[in-house]
């Protein structure tokens, strides 16, 4: 993983993310409706991640939006949803 600035001065100064990926990051968050929802959050985690389906050992790629806040603003919440979507969408097209 290394350190990827994506473009966006404002954003890339507030935000650290951490990629294998630099292309694919760079697509998701060219997205100005998608860089505005994360930049407003603080200490948080967006990450793709692998869990055990069920009681099997077959894993499955997950997307993960980890904060310790709780965020309680219903549009708030509906923002991030719609942030949260695109990137799924944009990570595993099979999502849309």
């Amino acid at each position: 993983m290394q350190d990827v600035e994506i473009g966006y001065p404002e954003f890339d100064k507030k935000l650290i993310i951490k990629t294998d990926d630099p292309l694919m990051v760079k697509e998701i968050f060219k997205d100005a409706s998608v860089r505005a929802v994360f930049k407003n959050f603080k200490n948080f985690t967006l990450r793709t991640t692998q869990h055990n389906i069920g009681d099997t050992t077959v894993k499955a790629d997950f997307l993960e939006f980890t904060i310790e806040t709780g965020i309680t603003d219903v549009n708030t919440l509906g923002e991030l949803y719609k942030a949260f979507y695109k990137v799924l969408v944009l990570t595993d097209p099979i999502a849309d």
